[in-house]
């Protein structure tokens, strides 16, 4: 059954890439988010039915971006004559133990990634550009995060070097998305809330370098390969959003992926100088995340 799964998706992004060079049909890109919000909530009940609440917990985190990124696909696509009501999921769920459920999660959001980018790089519409910047940097972060969470499930040298580096891109990356979304806050004349987020800014700046220490430290006589590397460092584009309705939910889901995902993390390490690091980049997004909580909604 996994198979068909598999098939429904590849096909969907077969037509994904058929179609970014001409006049965009914006349904196989609505399809590939109705399923994988199917996908990840069937894996994340799976996975907590299974007894591991803390990887069901990571899994579920990309849930919210993936139905924000939907909701946000059918509003175009509805305006461009399509009918998104009649885009049901397709296929059936992928389950196993949770490193399967990993590895084959990594393989979809690679997918996802290049893609969108391929799409981003294609077209000149500004609000299919502005759906493909975000789509793609929603599936690199996801991507990281399941990074993360591998050398946490694996606890190999290897796998723990590369849950560093793509915890140093996900702290790089909180930086630019801080700073890009209190640009828009500013120019829509919310310098208050731009300050907030620009606060926020110092203590992800301050774990980066405690990651980038922590990864220097770790590889020092050590010969680690990482294949991957360029995609786990790379940052994609970050868009700004148009709403601060929508930069605060953003926000607050991108801080409950972290603090998950660095969970798995420090359960999965013994005391130490390395599980410290991770404690702090949690601690950071909890009080962001409590921050967020108190803004005024209007």
């Amino acid at each position: 059954m996994s198979r068909i799964w598999g098939m429904a998706i590849a096909v969907v992004f077969m037509a994904l890439a058929t179609r970014a060079m001409g006049a965009v049909n914006l349904k196989p890109y609505l399809q590939a988010e109705v399923n994988e919000v199917a996908l990840l909530t069937a894996q994340a009940n799976y996975l907590q039915q299974q007894g591991d609440p803390l990887g069901a917990s990571v899994i579920a985190s990309y849930i919210p971006d993936h139905r924000m990124m939907a909701s946000q696909l059918s509003a175009v696509y509805q305006q461009r004559g399509g009918n998104p009501a009649a885009v049901m999921a397709q296929g059936t769920p992928y389950l196993g133990m949770r490193q399967q459920i990993i590895d084959y999660d990594l393989k979809a959001h690679v997918k996802g990634m290049d893609n969108y980018s391929a799409l981003y790089r294609n077209t000149t519409d500004p609000v299919i550009k502005q759906l493909a910047a975000q789509g793609q940097s929603g599936a690199w972060r996801h991507y990281d995060s399941l990074e993360i969470s591998r050398a946490a499930t694996l606890g190999t040298p290897e796998a723990i070097y590369t849950g560093l580096l793509a915890s140093n891109a996900l702290e790089m990356a909180a930086i630019t998305d801080l700073q890009t979304q209190a640009t828009q806050l500013t120019a829509m004349g919310d310098q208050a809330t731009a300050n907030v987020l620009l606060g926020m800014v110092p203590a992800h700046q301050q774990q980066a370098a405690n990651l980038q220490a922590a990864i220097t430290n770790f590889g020092t006589g050590v010969d680690i390969d990482v294949a991957n590397r360029n995609r786990i460092a790379t940052l994609p584009p970050v868009p700004a959003m148009a709403t601060r309705a929508q930069i605060l939910a953003h926000f607050q889901v991108t801080n409950t992926q972290f603090i998950n995902t660095y969970a798995l993390a420090i359960n999965a390490l013994p005391p130490s100088p390395l599980r410290q690091v991770l404690a702090n980049g949690q601690s950071v997004a909890l009080i962001s995340l409590t921050t967020l909580q108190q803004l005024p909604v209007v």
